[in-house]
């Protein structure tokens, strides 16, 4: 498809354009359908140019800066996941380091294996859990004003944000779970001897 246009002085400066519906095909049919269109302008239109583009190119044009600001976007929020994630795993490890003590008395006494995975990574998930309530209405907000400039929006699935905190929470209860367990398998006697 392409767009044909001229500049018209006698309506206050508007733009009139001439549309042409093209098959994607031959270029040399496309080159001599340039040429004939090209002898036709000159007729009517006089010493006006004839200029033409392509709606694909004005479209590419014009959501150009949006495809930079997605693809920034990612870059930001995958070095934010990262770092997210490398704090978590040093939480779980400084946490886990000062409460060796405790799940070993708590093995003694006889405590599963399991249950002491469930009091350990209940904890996390509590601060994750209040983490994407507090993030998921920012999210919105941000969203909803970057989409209001755009004629034809799109909706925001809540989907979305399910699935993101889905696997927010997966990655968490693994990445707990393989230091919890650690732990919790370590025999007793090397943490309590000091006692």
């Amino acid at each position: 498809m392409a767009i044909f246009h001229k500049e018209s002085s006698m309506y206050s400066g508007q733009t009139h354009f001439m549309v042409l519906r093209v098959k994607p095909g031959d270029t040399e049919q496309f080159k001599t359908l340039i040429a004939d269109v090209n002898k036709s302008w000159g007729k009517f239109a006089g010493d006006q140019p004839f200029q033409y583009s392509f709606v694909d190119d004005a479209f590419n044009r014009a959501f150009q800066s949006e495809e930079k600001f997605s693809h920034g976007l990612t870059l930001f929020a995958g070095m934010a996941i990262l770092i997210a994630s490398l704090g978590l795993l040093g939480m779980i490890i400084f946490t886990l380091e000062q409460r060796l003590k405790e799940i070993g008395i708590r093995k003694v006494v006889g405590a599963s294996v399991s249950g002491i995975w469930g009091l350990m990574v209940r904890e996390y998930m509590y601060l994750i859990l209040i983490a994407i309530a507090a993030s998921v209405p920012l999210c919105l907000w941000l969203l909803n004003i970057w989409l209001a400039d755009f004629s034809y929006r799109t909706q925001i699935s809540p989907m979305a944000f399910v699935f993101a905190g889905g696997g927010i929470l997966l990655v968490a209860v693994l990445v707990t779970s393989y230091h919890v367990l650690k732990a919790a398998n370590t025999n007793p006697v090397h943490v309590l001897r000091d006692e």
